[in-house]
């Protein structure tokens, strides 16, 4: 108690009430959350760019031979897997993306 009274004694008024009622350490703790928060959003977003990238530079690799022939198999099949829909959507627009660049292969 002697040693909160020094500090009362010596302490500005907002630094006294925080130390009563412990909000600075609160707002510390938050603050740090939110900074692993963020650090955390920002590297999944990150990764999420990546992982992007690196499969449409999959598709652009692809020779147009492949590229037709998966197409086809598209067409024909009519998926209904999530997975393959998706990777057959990936595949149309490489096909558009090919096309625009006067690239008829599919």
């Amino acid at each position: 108690m002697a040693e909160y009274a020094k500090l009362s004694a010596n302490a500005p008024g907002c630094l006294l009430s925080a130390l009563k009622n412990n909000s600075a350490r609160t707002q510390i703790a938050k603050f740090r959350g939110y900074l692993f928060m963020k650090t955390v959003f920002i590297a999944l977003m990150s990764a999420c760019v990546v992982l992007l990238t690196a499969c449409e530079g999959k598709m652009q690799k692809m020779s147009n031979q492949e590229l037709a022939e998966k197409r086809a198999e598209c067409v024909r099949n009519n998926p209904t897997s999530p997975g393959r829909v998706t990777a057959c959507e990936n595949i149309r627009k490489e096909c558009e993306a090919r096309r625009k660049d006067g690239n008829y292969a599919c």
